[in-house]
């Protein structure tokens, strides 16, 4: 069973981990005590923005055409696209956002 965990060439971890007890596919990171979203979110190496920009379309006159309907986001680490051709109205949500609920 293929585990598909995101490997950073930068740091050279997984984006996982686990508290006291390795996973199955015993990779990434193993802490002692239960982190706040924070830590948490550092541990498994997803404390990177996300970012979104227009997407250009480049013509063979030299032309660039900064589109104002669609748009991707990338990881401010990697520079990796991670989604592509959205629309404008479409909001990135930031790991620390979608994390913090657990610390209520």
């Amino acid at each position: 069973m293929a585990h598909h965990i995101n490997f950073n060439e930068q740091t050279g971890k997984h984006s996982f981990f686990s508290t006291k007890e390795k996973a199955w596919h015993n990779l990434g990171q193993i802490v002692s005590d239960y982190p706040t979203s924070s830590e948490a979110i550092k541990f498994a190496g997803l404390d990177y923005k996300v970012l979104k920009l227009p997407n250009q379309h480049h013509f063979p006159d030299g032309k660039i055409d900064i589109s104002k309907a669609s748009y991707f986001t990338y990881r401010t680490d990697s520079l990796e696209i991670l989604g592509d051709k959205l629309g404008p109205d479409y909001e990135v949500v930031q790991n620390t956002d979608a994390f913090s609920f657990f610390d209520s």
